[in-house]
């Protein structure tokens, strides 16, 4: 078989799609294409040639081959555009904005990447696909791992899916962010809705009590454990075990002069909002509107246009 002259296909195709002749002009290309398999202008040329011929399918098909060798040549902007060209044939292709999104994330585009991911987890929840909406979210947390409301949401749907310890675990991290920004009363609302998950777990009560106390948050940890054990009075007497009698004592070393002995002061019960809030998120009541921030409800949205 005789060399492939390029310059002369691409001529002759052009001709081609001059006159009108699409199918004889795409035939050419995909010549070209048997030489140099990765020429993306080549690529989408056809795609968009396959376009005018209204064969969405075939266009998709080109578009998203293209992608992938600007992908793998690391041109993201670039695989981005080709993306955006796939929705625009069809806006209802869940895959391209799944793909879109990750490529927002690997380029840096921190608002894109968030619109898509948001976009999708509405979608996926809309349609009854926890699973992938979870997916999406989880992608969304590594995106803005400080971002509280994030994890909220991630929380609300592991809990939904019966994901008891990872609901937990995103509890736990939130109630972390919190404290982190000196919002301690949000923080142990936080942690009670997490101990409402799971009121006879003990352990969790104990070990984030320690938790809380060993990283000098005493308070926070003696708000929390008054209002456990307002539920479970059976908290207490674990959590003083497990500290050895200093549950709610600060940690660290000890002074030069002790001071006398003195009884292990009474906690004090916690700030009636607080636990208003505890007992509403108990008795599966709608939180409080000062807690409507912490666990909003998840808005809904449809893709059925590029973004």
């Amino acid at each position: 078989m005789a060399p492939v002259n390029k310059e002369q296909l691409v001529q002759s195709a052009e001709k081609n799609v001059a006159r009108g002749k699409l199918d004889l002009a795409i035939k050419e290309y995909e010549r070209v294409l048997e030489e140099s398999p990765r020429d993306a202008s080549t690529l989408n040329r056809i795609g968009d040639l396959w376009l005018r011929l209204n064969k969405v399918e075939e266009a998709k098909r080109v578009f998203a081959r293209t992608a992938f060798v600007y992908i793998e040549d690391g041109f993201l902007v670039k695989a981005i555009a080709m993306y955006k060209k796939i929705i625009k044939c069809d806006p209802t292709g869940i895959d391209a904005y799944e793909r879109l999104a990750d490529l927002y994330h690997r380029q840096g585009l921190v608002n894109e990447a968030r619109t898509q991911y948001q976009v999708l987890a509405d979608y996926h929840q809309k349609h009854g696909n926890s699973t992938a909406a979870a997916a999406m979210l989880e992608r969304l947390v590594e995106l803005e791992p400080d971002s509280p409301g994030h994890r909220a949401r991630l929380a609300e749907l592991y809990q939904l899916m019966g994901a008891v310890d990872r609901s937990l675990a995103e509890r736990r991290a939130i109630a972390d962010l919190l404290l982190e920004r000196k919002h301690e009363d949000e923080a142990v609302k936080v942690l009670m809705t997490a101990f409402a998950l799971r009121p006879d777990d003990l352990e969790f009560v104990a070990d984030t009590v320690q938790s809380l106390r060993a990283r000098g948050y005493v308070g926070p940890g003696a708000r929390f454990l008054a209002q456990v054990c307002e539920r479970n009075p059976a908290a207490q007497e674990l959590v003083i075990r497990r500290l050895g009698g200093a549950a709610l004592a600060p940690s660290g070393p000890a002074p030069a002069a002790p001071a006398p002995a003195r009884p292990m002061p009474v906690v004090e019960p916690p700030p009636p909002a607080a636990a208003e809030a505890a007992v509403r998120f108990a008795e599966g009541a709608p939180a409080l509107a000062t807690d409507a921030w912490v666990f909003p409800a998840p808005p809904v949205a449809s893709i059925a246009a590029p973004l």
